[in-house]
């Protein structure tokens, strides 16, 4: 489960080693009946495409994970030390680990976001809060890339920005529905360090990894911004894709590039709301998952752009204007 790749078909779902064995265990994971609710297989949702300027937005219906679900945390703020007490990943049945290597522990999450839904650990044993980590940006970023299929997502919730589990903790799943990051245009903040959106409506800041990019180099530029945003105490959430480079066109058939973005958003404190949809790492990327069917139905693109403009603009204008600094 070593090999890397850099061009990925977008038209069908291709699995490298890593994707057969994340994707089998998982499956016999859920026919033993461990997680909440059932996900027969990739492409088996309820799902309605809403078009944001030629961008697709996915909403999905998410009714038993927004009524099975292990009930959140109370999170109060960012950084809220870890809590042996409350629920944590040390306290997960043996039978939800999925893989471990290299202090790295993968297991599944047992309300699923989609299939092949599952938690990266990095450093389990260590009990360290919900804090992106360095390490735990390249345990993120080595699983994407040995991945052979744009299927794969990544992503991340700070404390309050709708995590759920004070315990550091990265979502991975399986979407095999094109989402308008994967190629949203966007121009240049600083060099080609750090990026912005041109017409997204989530603000938000972009990265990109290609083939003979320095990985080590690519993680530091990332850490930078969120060690802003950790230090400053500032809400955010991070989604990882494949998508085309920054600079190229759509490709037909291939992405080339790994786009990684983060937002700077509008905290959300105490216990989750548990109704409507929670704009949090899949929502602020175009995957809205809508908690009850009457929403669903009636869930408008303008009133989806308008929920995830509110929740970053603010946000993302205060930290751009430090980018600068940031980066020199």
């Amino acid at each position: 489960m070593t090999e890397v790749f850099w061009s990925v078909p977008n038209k069908t779902c291709c699995f490298s080693e890593l994707d057969q064995h994340l994707t089998k265990t998982w499956e016999t994971v859920r026919d033993k009946n461990i997680m909440r609710y059932r996900i027969e297989g990739l492409g088996t949702q309820k799902t309605r495409t809403l078009m944001y300027k030629g961008l697709s937005i996915i909403a999905q219906l998410a009714t038993e994970r927004a009524s099975t679900r292990r009930a959140p945390q109370e999170v109060t703020d960012i950084d809220q030390p870890f809590d042996n007490k409350s629920f944590n990943f040390t306290k997960i049945d043996s039978q939800e680990i999925l893989l471990e290597k290299d202090n790295i522990h993968v297991i599944v999450n047992t309300s699923p976001v989609d299939y092949g839904s599952c938690l990266i650990i990095p450093n389990l044993e260590l009990c360290l809060p919900q804090k992106i980590t360095e390490f735990g940006l390249q345990a993120s970023l080595n699983t994407l890339i040995r991945s052979n299929s744009w299927c794969m997502r990544v992503g991340f919730n700070s404390l309050t920005a709708y995590a759920s589990v004070n315990h550091q903790h990265y979502h991975i799943y399986y979407l095999n529905q094109h989402l308008g990051v994967e190629m949203a245009a966007v121009k240049p903040l600083f060099g080609d360090t750090i990026y912005e959106f041109l017409d997204w409506p989530a603000k938000g800041f972009a990265f990109q990894l290609k083939e003979f990019d320095s990985l080590s180099l690519f993680i530091s530029n990332v850490w930078k911004l969120v060690e802003y945003l950790q230090q400053n105490r500032i809400a955010h959430n991070m989604f990882i894709t494949r998508g085309c480079p920054f600079e190229e066109e759509p490709q037909a058939d291939t992405y080339t590039a790994v786009r990684l973005f983060i937002w700077a958003r509008e905290p959300s404190f105490g216990i989750k709301e548990r109704n409507g949809f929670n704009p949090a790492l899949c929502e602020l990327a175009g995957h809205i998952l809508v908690k009850d069917e009457t929403s669903f139905e009636r869930i408008t693109v303008e009133e989806a752009a308008e929920i995830l403009s509110n929740v970053t603009t603010t946000p993302f204008e205060s930290v751009k204007n430090a980018v600068n600094l940031i980066y020199s």
